[in-house]
């Protein structure tokens, strides 16, 4: 298995999104806590001037991964499986855009002893800047979208996640060379 760390392309390049105002409090739990009981359609502003070219994966808040309906369409059948995930619909003016609220944190699998690090200050453990990740293999058996305790604002994907992309010409990625594999 290889694992990458999910970035969007250069905001500068690419499409990005902006959370609505009216809903500060909901926007804060993205990426922290279920919202399917509570979640109404956000209308989400597109940022598309100065040349800005068109992306699958619009830009949002870190957190969490914001997709068109055609990424939405090619990862269907993954969501479905992934455990801790929810799919929340949103609108612009573009058409439907799809939040993935990922709640697939995977606690133990960073491996510390390994792992090039440095840590945020006050020792409350999170990780502020990474050289160098390891995992646990073990942990990660079949999980191809996760967050880890250390880390919650990052988000890491499979190897067949990237391929999904690759595949299907989906835009808007800046994936770069994996980050770990456990091979």
């Amino acid at each position: 298995m290889l694992v990458y760390k999910f970035k969007t392309g250069s905001p500068d390049g690419y499409w990005c999104a902006y959370l609505p105002d009216e809903e500060p409090r909901i926007a804060f739990r993205l990426g922290r806590e279920s919202l399917s009981n509570v979640w109404r359609p956000w209308h989400l502003d597109l940022e598309k001037s100065g040349g800005r070219r068109y992306s699958d994966f619009p830009s949002l808040t870190s957190g969490v991964i914001t997709m068109s309906a055609k990424a939405l369409n090619c990862y269907r059948s993954m969501l479905s499986d992934l455990p801790k995930t929810e799919i929340l619909q949103c609108t612009s003016d573009d058409g439907d855009l799809y939040i993935i609220n990922i709640l697939n944190v995977i606690a133990g699998c960073f491996d510390r002893d390994r792992s090039v690090y440095t840590p945020r200050r006050g020792g409350d453990g999170f990780i502020r800047v990474a050289e160098k990740y390891e995992f646990h293999s073990d942990k990660l058996g079949g999980q191809h979208i996760f967050k880890f305790p250390e880390a919650m604002s990052a988000i890491f994907v499979s190897d067949e996640f990237v391929s999904i992309a690759r595949d299907n010409d989906l835009l808007g990625l800046d994936l770069g060379d994996p980050i770990w594999s456990s091979g």
